[in-house]
């Protein structure tokens, strides 16, 4: 797993990494994502990725169906991990000819404001 931590709010963190229709615009080698049918009630969505990348000169392409769940942590909860505020997506394959198994999640935390400054935002995922 690995940590990225950024001067964001949690919210505008929460706003791109579930914005399934323009994830393009925001992940490197990502030429494609689409919310697909069916419709799966609210919180969780069937999302078609594609990728794209050049490896030694040669054009290697990717893609992926997945459905996402996004889940939100109470209070008491993101208290108890010493955050803020917490929400993840998990995401799990449902179809792809090229990997046998793509799932995950992605945790976006909020921090706690720090004793005469100000907490930040931050995130960090699994796949």
């Amino acid at each position: 797993g690995g940590r990225v931590t950024v001067s964001a709010s949690l919210s505008d963190v929460w706003s791109i990494l579930t914005d399934y229709d323009n994830l393009s615009t925001h992940v490197p080698n990502l030429v494609e994502s689409t919310t697909v049918p069916p419709s799966m009630g609210p919180g969780r969505r069937r999302l078609y990725q594609k990728g794209a990348q050049k490896i030694a000169g040669f054009s290697f392409g990717a893609s992926v169906t997945m459905d996402m769940e996004e889940r939100f942590y109470d209070a008491p909860t993101a208290d108890g991990l010493g955050v803020a505020e917490m929400r993840k997506v998990v995401f799990k394959c449902v179809d792809s000819q090229f990997f046998k198994t793509f799932d995950g999640s992605w945790t976006v935390t909020e921090s706690r404001p720090q004793a005469g400054g100000q907490g930040g935002g931050g995130g960090g995922g699994d796949a």
